[in-house]
C-alpha cells in the first residue's frame, strides 16, 4: 500500500518531467512516507501517439498528409527525443507538424490537442456545471481512453490511501476533473486532493463563495509539502481547504520519470 500517490494530469507540453511532483516526492519520502508519482501527461501523449492506435483511428483514409504523418510518426518521436532535434529547425518543425497531425485524429469539432496546446470549446474550465459534468462522467475528454485503459489500472495497483492531483495550468482543468471523477467512482475510500498553482490562484473566490470542487475531498493552497505530509499522517482534521505557506529546501526526486521518453 502507498501512503500518497502524486499525479500530473494532461495537457501540458510533454517536454520535461514535472518539477513540482519531483519536489513533493522528495519531501514526502524524506519524511518516511511511502510515496509514488505518475506523469500522466507524458503517458497520455504516448498513448495517443501509439502507432497501432493511430492506424486503427485513421482507418482506410486516403488523405495524403495523414498517410505521410502515419509513416513518419515513430521517427518524429525519435527525433524530438534526441539531440539531433536541435541541429535542424526544418527537421524539428516537420516532426512537430507530423505529430500534431496525428494528435488531431483524436480531436473533434469542440476539442483540439497538439504538443503545445489543448482546447475544449464545448466546455469551460471556469463553469462549475461543466466541471461537475466532466467529473460525473456524463461527458468525456479525448484523454478518457487513456485514463480508463492504462492509468486507472496503474493507480489501483499502487493501493494509495491518498491521491494528490497537481493542477497548475488551465489546460489541465477539464482532464483533471474527469480523472478525479473516474478515481472517485473506482476508489471511493481514497482521499482525493487537488493542489497546484491554478488551484491556489482560485483560493480567494472559492473561500469567499464557499464553493467546493467535486469530487475532491481537500484543496491545498500553496506549496503543499507540509500539508500533504500531515494529511498522510492523519494530522490535518476535516477542513476542506488547507493552506501551506512554508518554504522548504529540496533536492528533486525524478526517479518516477523516464527522462529519455520526453520530447
Amino acid at each position: 500500500m502507498t501512503d500518497l500517490l502524486l499525479l500530473q494530469p494532461p495537457a501540458l507540453k510533454p517536454a520535461e518531467p514535472p518539477l513540482a511532483l519531483a519536489v513533493l516526492l522528495a519531501h514526502l519520502r524524506a519524511q518516511g512516507l511511502s510515496a509514488e508519482a505518475i506523469d500522466a501527461n507524458l503517458a497520455a501523449y504516448l498513448y495517443l501517439l501509439d502507432e497501432d492506435r493511430l492506424l486503427a483511428r485513421a482507418g482506410d483514409t486516403a488523405e495524403t498528409s495523414l498517410r505521410r504523418a502515419l509513416r513518419h510518426g515513430s521517427k518524429s518521436l525519435e527525433l524530438l527525443r534526441s539531440p539531433a532535434a536541435t541541429n535542424s529547425f526544418a527537421r524539428y518543425n516537420t516532426a512537430v507538424r507530423y505529430l500534431n497531425r496525428l494528435l488531431g485524429l483524436w480531436g473533434s469539432d469542440h476539442e483540439h490537442l497538439t504538443l503545445g496546446d489543448y482546447q475544449h470549446t464545448g466546455l469551460s474550465s471556469f463553469n462549475p456545471d461543466d466541471l461537475q459534468t466532466v467529473a460525473d462522467g456524463a461527458t468525456h475528454t479525448l484523454f478518457a481512453p487513456y485514463f480508463r485503459e492504462e492509468l486507472l489500472p496503474k493507480v489501483i495497483a499502487q493501493q494509495p490511501r491518498i491521491i494528490a492531483i497537481s493542477v497548475n495550468f488551465l489546460h489541465q482543468v477539464l482532464p483533471a476533473f474527469e480523472l478525479a471523477g473516474l478515481l472517485r467512482r473506482a476508489l471511493p475510500d481514497v482521499l482525493l486532493v487537488a493542489g497546484g498553482g491554478l488551484i491556489t490562484s482560485w483560493q480567494e473566490p472559492l473561500r469567499c463563495l464557499g464553493l467546493r470542487l467535486p469530487p475532491f475531498d481537500r484543496l491545498v493552497f500553496g506549496p503543499g509539502e507540509t500539508v500533504l505530509a500531515a494529511l498522510a499522517r492523519g494530522e490535518r482534521g476535516d477542513s476542506y481547504t488547507l493552506t501551506d505557506a512554508t518554504t522548504i529546501g529540496f533536492v528533486p526526486d525524478f526517479s518516477f520519470a523516464e527522462i529519455s521518453a520526453y520530447l
